[in-house]
């Protein structure tokens, strides 16, 4: 009876945890963006009814993904409960003006505005959508425009796709951006079949680097792609062309910064004038469109398009015919169909009037990036109404009218031709020291430029960028001594913060004052790093190489900067105590560790996480065992090479893969394991045998140093099994 009786208290005890865990977990999710898993846990919480907060982000979560019937449930539920947050008014009038209840989308916006008396862009934002719902109230949609189709789930996710390009050369190919790693937005190509089947995974580019990426163009001849690449801050943008030869091989051309620097919305026009989007000159209020031309190695003054073009609001993502005279563009200006619209204008010179696209193409949502291939025919373009699978989704407009275009230049942008054969002739003159000056301006580009959709397989996912020519810095004179050398960071954005900066400049030093001395990093993170397991691995290797670039700028050569990627395989921290999570220790995960070695491995100066820092409660027994077997003799199983992301399913069974880079410039190594026996190494080497991976290869390290074969002899008296290690080399 007793045992009953605990078995009762343990169930009931039990049951309030699981929940509350429900509810920390859709908490998490929805605040990383993953909303369908939001929706899940929140649907575990047994008291998601009665809890007003949590409805609202059920609520909230239901309206990114589309679900809007269930979204009114919830927020209509959390304003019964006392909900009083005025947003739950504002994201109420959405989803009406979405479905097309207009009388009631008013009502809802009003009553967002009353409730907010200080001026905000919401405010105003609101005000302009009580327009538009009357626009639409009193004016009937015309069907016959065009015939809308979405990208399909093969392309279109729960995040967002935008930023849509077609490739000139190849139709079928396409490029976007997205952030569905939920962590920074990259470019993706991906093709389709003639029977609308898209006939391969969308996967990464070249072009990637570890911030946020985005096309804007592809010039005419597919030879190069203009990317922006920028981190979160003003300021941060880079405007690159990448251009590629008959090898395959990236030459990265950017944008002088006092040309364009933050744009997103830029377009090659013709083969001397790009034109853009921009708040930051002068102009008629919020963004303008303007134009901005090369010829004879000068870049002119930006050209406002005028107030014909141009308004109060905001004009964004302009797409222009080669001529310069017809143009399409996104605006906010009220009376429209809501949010952004897209918009035409036959003639830019002769100050045509301007004429919204019209429904469906336009809908109460965002409608923007707006391409119209030659054909004046099929339109791409990028929208997050509330119809795809949630956020921004990617779609094919077949226009019902037949736009008269003109062709497009058949002449690549000129400043790109002219870097090209600058960085040419450089080269040659390099390797030729006596040639005169008067042949250097008869030499040609010797490598045939190919389009980017005719890349080699292996080139195609590589998500780094070369980077321009790093400026080499001299450490100061006197140098903080940092308290610890443990380089925390909270994601890829801010490892160069500060403090981890002088923790980078004090390493930089040492290494330049013992040009025997090697650095080796190990990257961790905590167990909350979002996505799958191969975007984990590979986003916590890119952190150790923004280190990496950071040491390279003090002139420290690659081959002395090793790195490994080990995720949260190793936590120092616990991540919960006592069935709570272990917040108050857990930032001691997410970091970078240093060792400074010598050539034959001995550790100069350990400067790795010292768990005792931590009390007892706190600490994890993984990362002290790992300590233990690295300063031993141990073995992995590598399962792969690459320049670049591997992607396998073998990253999804097993939790103890890790990424080394034995130089900061080498290869990608992909282990399995960390093992002090060989006989448990052979067992995993034989079960990875059975599978697609591309290597089983049994790997012996020393001291966190592979194990040379001229080694072996004098670690088998500690380390008998070495031998074994040995007959199985040869």
């Amino acid at each position: 009876m007793t045992r009953i009786i605990i078995i009762i208290l343990s169930i009931i005890l039990i049951q309030p945890v699981k929940a509350q865990q429900a509810l920390l977990d859709g908490n998490a999710a929805f605040e990383s963006g993953d909303y369908r898993s939001a929706i899940a846990y929140y649907d575990l919480y047994k008291n998601i009814n009665i809890e007003a907060d949590a409805l609202e982000r059920r609520g909230k979560a239901h309206f990114h993904i589309n679900n809007l019937q269930k979204a009114i449930y919830d927020l209509t539920k959390a304003r019964k409960l006392g909900n009083e947050n005025p947003e739950l008014y504002y994201l109420m009038a959405e989803v009406k003006q979405h479905l097309g209840d207009y009388e009631e989308a008013i009502f809802f916006y009003e009553q967002y505005i009353h409730l907010n008396n200080e001026p905000n862009p919401k405010k105003d934002k609101a005000n302009r959508e009580i327009k538009n719902c009357i626009y639409n109230a009193l004016n009937k949609k015309d069907e016959g425009v065009a015939l809308v189709q979405e990208f399909g789930e093969e392309i279109n996710t729960q995040y967002d796709e935008i930023h849509p390009l077609q490739s000139p050369v190849i139709g079928n190919a396409y490029y976007f951006s997205s952030n569905r790693n939920r962590r920074e937005f990259e470019i993706i190509s991906c093709t389709l079949e003639k029977n609308g089947v898209w006939n391969k995974e969308a996967k990464s580019i070249t072009a990637n680097t570890p911030n946020h990426d985005f096309p804007l163009d592809i010039s005419p001849t597919g030879s190069s792609m203009l990317v922006l690449s920028k981190g979160n801050q003003i300021g941060t943008g880079r405007i690159i062309f990448s251009a590629y030869d008959s090898l395959g091989q990236e030459t990265q051309i950017p944008v002088p910064a006092s040309v364009l620097s933050d744009e997103e919305d830029i377009q090659i026009v013709n083969r001397n004038t790009l034109v853009f989007s921009s708040d930051q000159l002068e102009g008629y209020g919020g963004y303008d469109v303007y134009t901005i031309t090369y010829n004879d190695g000068v870049w002119s003054n930006p050209r406002n398009l005028g107030p014909e073009i141009n308004s109060a609001y905001d004009e964004r993502y302009p797409h222009m015919t080669s001529d310069r005279e017809q143009l399409f563009f996104s605006s906010n200006r009220p009376y429209s169909y809501g949010g952004f619209d897209i918009y035409y204008c036959e003639s830019v010179s002769d100050d045509k009037e301007i004429n919204n696209v019209g429904f469906p193409i336009n809908s109460a949502g965002d409608d923007i990036q707006f391409r119209l291939d030659d054909a004046g025919h099929k339109a791409i373009f990028s929208s997050d109404r509330k119809i795809g699978h949630g956020g921004f989704d990617l779609y094919f407009g077949y226009m019902m009218r037949n736009y008269n275009l003109p062709a497009s230049d058949s002449i690549d942008f000129l400043y790109v031709t002219d870097e090209l054969l600058k960085r040419n002739q450089n080269k040659q003159l390099q390797e030729t020291p006596d040639t005169l000056e008067s042949d250097a301006e008869e030499l040609e580009p010797e490598k045939e430029i190919i389009t980017i959709d005719e890349l080699p397989e292996k080139k195609v996912a590589d998500p780094i960028i070369e980077e321009e020519p790093i400026e080499i810095k001299t450490p100061r004179s006197n140098i903080p001594k940092p308290e610890s050398y443990n380089l925390y960071y909270e994601d890829r954005f801010d490892v160069r913060n500060p403090k981890n900066l002088n923790i980078i400049e004090n390493i930089a030093e040492e290494l330049l004052r013992d040009k025997y001395l090697n650095v080796r990093m190990i990257v961790h993170t905590d167990h909350r790093e979002p996505g799958l397991p191969e975007f984990q691995q590979y986003n916590t290797l890119q952190r150790g190489k923004i280190v990496a670039d950071e040491l390279k700028g003090y002139g420290i050569n690659p081959k002395r900067i090793a790195l490994e990627s080990v995720v949260f395989n190793f936590p120092a921290a616990k991540a919960e105590v006592s069935g709570n999570e272990n917040k108050e220790h857990l930032e001691a995960n997410k970091r970078i560790d240093f060792q400074l070695v010598r050539p034959n491995g001995q550790i100069v100066h350990d400067y790795t996480f010292d768990e005792t820092t931590l009390p007892v409660y706190a600490r994890d027994r993984k990362y002290i065992l790992y300590s233990d077997i690295k300063e031993e003799l141990y073995y992995s199983v590598q399962i792969a090479q690459s320049e670049r992301i591997f992607k396998h399913a073998a990253l999804r069974v097993y939790d103890d893969i890790y990424i080394r880079k034995e130089t900061a410039d080498g290869p990608n190594d992909y282990y399995i394991g960390i093992y002090t026996s060989y006989s448990d190494a052979m067992d995993l080497r034989t079960e990875l045998e059975k599978t697609s991976l591309p290597l089983h290869k049994i790997v012996a390290f020393y001291n966190g140093r592979k194990v040379d074969a001229t080694e072996i002899k004098a670690l088998s008296a500690m380390y008998p099994d070495i031998e074994e290690y040995k007959n199985g080399l040869e």
